[in-house]
């Protein structure tokens, strides 16, 4: 069982099988100079192959939770998630992955509820290219699917790749 935590320490996934992690990319756009490319929190490629880009933002935990100013629904925030989704998708091309892709949205925040989620997902997903890859010059499947889900939901929905709480939050 290895322990990989989200960039703020409060979080990690936890999976059986380290072969499923592709890949820390924060940390290698970072060293390599391209702090500019937004990356996704976690890279999973399921044992079917199938590629999970996993996006988490908890506004419940550490310096998140003492601010009121997270929105999940400002537009900052809606484009930046659709925005580590073309990044992400953009390096792992590179590096020949072009299996089927799943986008999920792990969101907790003060006042969570399903509503709010469900806005934030039909907003974002209007940005992905869910229309792009039925252009016929596109050759391969850009996008499988998106969701937003809480952390109870992630966990019940891939309990193999189970999102723990750490000891820092």
């Amino acid at each position: 069982m290895a322990l990989y935590p989200e960039e703020n320490g409060y979080y990690a996934l936890s999976i059986d099988n380290n072969d499923n992690i592709i890949c820390d990319l924060h940390e290698t756009f970072h060293k390599n100079g391209v702090s500019i490319l937004c990356d996704a929190d976690f890279v999973i490629k399921s044992d079917d192959s199938q590629i999970i880009i996993l996006e988490y933002k908890n506004g419940t935990v550490g310096r998140a939770a003492e601010y009121t100013s997270f929105k999940p629904s400002d537009d900052k925030y809606i484009q930046k998630v659709a925005r580590k989704f073309y990044d992400t998708m953009m390096y792992l091309n590179h590096m020949g992955y072009f299996n089927p892709m799943k986008y999920v949205y792990v969101l907790e925040f003060p006042d969570d509820d399903p509503v709010t989620r469900k806005f934030v997902r039909d907003q974002i997903i209007t940005l992905l290219p869910f229309k792009l890859q039925q252009d016929s010059r596109i050759k391969h499947q850009l996008i499988d699917s998106f969701e937003v889900l809480s952390i109870s939901e992630w966990n019940e929905k891939y309990p193999m790749y189970e999102l723990v709480a750490l000891n820092n939050g």
